[in-house]
């Protein structure tokens, strides 16, 4: 049988492709030099549970991409006004570049997105997740709040997250 050197170096990447990504040991950042997106996300629940399905949007639930070429930053999430008694909610999504004064506040945050060996679990806090994009691909690490769920799955430092999430719902109300 005669294999072409074509052939080959793409049967070996295709074999390649599959193997997964392995996550950070605990203790270990998630954000360095080979990171190429970040992207943070609140999946909704917790104690207070989603809003009724009439309701435009929840404020539980948000995504933020942190695309570290060119320090884009797009968002989509609720965002709630309360007025007396009465609270609108509206969706807002966009996108921009981050200025080089933001981009420099922000980095020291993303370094504190620590691998968790917690074990433990809490049971009224909106899920949480990170997905890390690297040039081998990406690993999802879920909020060590809700450790205790599925110790199969890598978790990042809850408060941490927390954190990281709000400075860019800050970066993206501006």
């Amino acid at each position: 049988m005669k294999f072409s050197y074509l052939g080959l170096c793409i049967a070996s990447l295709a074999a390649c492709s599959d193997t997964a990504v392995e996550p950070r040991p605990p203790g270990a950042t998630v954000y360095d030099a080979s990171v190429r997106k970040l992207q943070l996300e609140k999946r909704g629940g917790g104690l207070a549970g989603d809003p009724r399905p009439d309701v435009v949007c929840s404020s539980n639930v948000a995504k933020y991409t942190l695309t570290t070429a060119g320090h884009q930053l797009a968002w989509d999430y609720c965002q709630e006004i309360t007025t007396g008694d009465t609270t609108t909610r509206t969706r807002k999504a966009g996108a921009r570049a981050l200025e080089d004064a933001e981009w420099a506040a922000l980095e020291p945050k993303l370094s504190t997105l620590v691998v968790s060996g917690a074990t433990d679990c809490g049971a009224d806090k909106v899920e949480q997740a990170v997905v890390v994009t690297t040039g081998l691909g990406d690993v999802e690490y879920g909020d060590d709040f809700y450790a205790c769920r599925d110790r199969t799955k890598p978790y990042i430092v809850g408060d941490a997250l927390d954190a990281v999430l709000g400075a860019l719902r800050a970066l993206a109300d501006q």
